[in-house]
């Protein structure tokens, strides 16, 4: 497990436990299995910059708040187009 995967799972478990959604909920909301979430969640597997994006939109945290690089959650969906 790498410090970021173990920053990570650390990060999405209690920013949806803060929306009040478990497991199933979070994951039907990102069309993953929960399997996936669980394993994502526990620094198991690093997911890909798509899912972390998709993390960090369906949360409204930044994905460097995700990954460890910022303690600000930052302004998640916010985007510059």
């Amino acid at each position: 497990m790498t410090q970021v995967g173990q920053k990570l799972g650390e990060r999405l478990t209690g920013e949806r436990h803060r929306r009040g959604m478990d497991q199933h909920q979070f994951s039907d909301k990102l069309k993953i299995s929960r399997a996936a979430l669980s394993h994502y969640e526990k620094g198991r597997r690093e997911p890909s910059l798509t899912l972390i994006a998709s993390f960090a939109d369906t949360l409204g945290v930044s994905c460097d708040y995700l990954l460890g690089r910022t303690s600000d959650p930052g302004n998640g969906g916010f985007r510059d187009e």
